[in-house]
């Protein structure tokens, strides 16, 4: 009987002392995928890291570090809460999307925020050693730059995209900072939705109304500067219609000018050969007869061109009594009287 107690007790302490062998061959013998790493520690320091490939540990000496991961995870529309341990570490991007997050803005507004953050790990010795979740630490990280950036906006700032994804900047710009020392690449955050609860038709309002007032304001400009365009368009043709009258004017004093000069020329030329052929038929005094004529013949022009004037034409030999009648005298003596002699 003792020996068969003993050959148990054997076998009992060789199937443990198997199972004990077994299970550190297989914790000795590690498979790490692509895009994966694990942090191996030798008699609880850290002693390696292990890339992707087939890698064998020393039994009973090394172990890989094991870490907890807590995150919430989008199923079926609603978000559940899931916590894992694990040694491997993944270098792909990950995602953490974060429940509504109640704010409060600058203008005292309380507006849900539903963000959603993706980060990367990019040093593993460094997440392992200086965090010890970092998934409930980024979210909770998170959390309060959201509600620090958001008290710093209005509510009507918050919904417009522009404005929030500036917001949204901000907050990945301010977690990276702090997210480098753990180990950990922040690639980017976002807000998925904003609800203003019972704001939103008030908003909605203030909104048209703000459209309203830019489109009144743009009309306007538009108007003032068709007024201005207009303006320096009449500006501009006024300016070229008087350049254009005083060029035609300048153009027609100086052709008049030329006119007279040559018409001044011609007068000249026809008096110097008129005089030339005078003065050789009629003698020395026959060019100033001519020209007193011709000036006389000018002088009764301009005197029957006059208004309520008549000229007559009289013959040379009766010119002296036909004017004399004119005048209403009487040359003829009286019968009965004697001419007085001269």
């Amino acid at each position: 009987d003792a020996m068969d107690g003993a050959a148990i007790a054997g076998a009992v302490i060789g199937v443990v002392l198997g199972l004990v062998l077994l299970y550190n061959i297989y914790w000795a013998i590690i498979l790490v995928l692509e895009r994966q790493e694990v942090v191996v520690e030798r008699c609880g320091k850290f002693h390696t890291l292990l890339q992707a490939g087939c890698h064998c540990l020393v039994p009973f000496i090394d172990r890989p570090k094991v870490f907890k991961r807590d995150f919430h995870r989008l199923v079926n529309n609603r978000l559940d809460h899931v916590s894992e341990r694990t040694y491997r570490v993944v270098l792909k991007d990950e995602v953490i999307d974060t429940p509504r997050l109640a704010v409060i803005t600058r203008d005292n507004c309380l507006v849900l925020l539903d963000a959603l953050l993706s980060f990367r790990v990019s040093s593993s010795k460094g997440m392992l050693y200086s965090t010890q979740n970092v998934p409930d630490m980024l979210s909770k990280l998170l959390q309060a730059q959201v509600r620090n950036v958001a008290g710093q906006l209005d509510v009507d700032q918050l919904i417009e995209s522009t404005a929030a994804s500036r917001a949204a900047s901000r907050v990945s710009s301010e977690m990276s900072g702090i997210a480098t020392r753990w180990g950990v690449q922040i690639k980017f955050v976002k807000f998925q939705s904003v609800d203003v609860g019972s704001l939103h038709d008030a908003l909605a309002r203030a909104k048209n109304a703000s459209l309203n007032n830019n489109a009144l304001l743009l009309k306007a400009r538009a108007t003032r500067q068709t007024s201005i365009i207009d303006a320096e368009g009449d500006q501009v043709r006024i300016l070229r219609e008087a350049e254009g009258t005083a060029a035609q004017t300048l153009a027609a004093a100086k052709g008049n000018a030329r006119a007279t000069v040559n018409e001044a020329r011609g007068e000249a030329e026809t008096a110097r050969v008129v005089g030339s052929v005078v003065f050789k038929h009629g003698g020395p005094g026959s060019v100033t007869k001519y020209l007193l004529a011709t000036k006389y013949v000018e002088v009764l022009r301009e005197v029957a061109s006059c208004a309520n004037t008549t000229v007559r034409f009289l013959p040379r030999e009766t010119s002296l009594l036909q004017t004399v009648a004119g005048l209403g005298l009487n040359v003829i003596a009286p019968r009965g009287t004697a001419a007085s002699a001269p």
